[in-house]
């Protein structure tokens, strides 16, 4: 955090993303609404807490209105059905920057890596700061790709 106590940078902010892993055997009984709308109450009361020191920076609308919700949904949330009778939940507010930036190639297998990235770098110049990985296609299909690389 930016001086401990006061205004956020910008990696400290950004979107919220959940990450959960639901077993098959979990049952939700009493649970009004969906499981993705549970974790935007999370995120909400979260964000609204006093002693939160990250700044809610998500909008609604983007294209349009572009009103700030003041609490920080909606949150990006992922759900992986898995074995068991427990529900894992792991929350990540990674700076906006990283997504507006992040960009998905296709190369085609005789394509250089290094030459797309040191292209793309070019590019973008100063605000070339954006997170850059790759992968192969033995890592499934692109989502599954994308996913991951949201989590790192």
């Amino acid at each position: 955090m930016c001086a401990e106590g006061r205004r956020p940078v910008c990696q400290d902010t950004g979107i919220v993303n959940v990450f959960l892993k639901i077993g098959m055997d979990v049952r939700l009984d009493g649970f009004g609404g969906s499981v993705a709308d549970a974790g935007e109450r999370g995120v909400r009361r979260a964000y609204l807490h006093p002693d939160n020191k990250l700044r809610a920076s998500i909008v609604e609308d983007p294209q349009f209105a572009r009103r700030n919700t003041q609490d920080n949904t909606p949150a990006v949330t992922s759900m992986e059905l898995v074995r068991g009778k427990t529900i894992e939940v792991d929350v990540a507010a990674k700076g906006g920057g990283s997504e507006a930036k992040s960009k998905f190639a296709m190369l085609n297998p005789s394509d250089s890596v290094v030459d797309w990235v040191l292209k793309d770098r070019a590019h973008h110049g100063a605000a070339g700061a954006h997170r850059g990985c790759s992968a192969s296609e033995s890592e499934g299909p692109p989502k599954r790709r994308c996913r991951w690389r949201r989590k790192s």
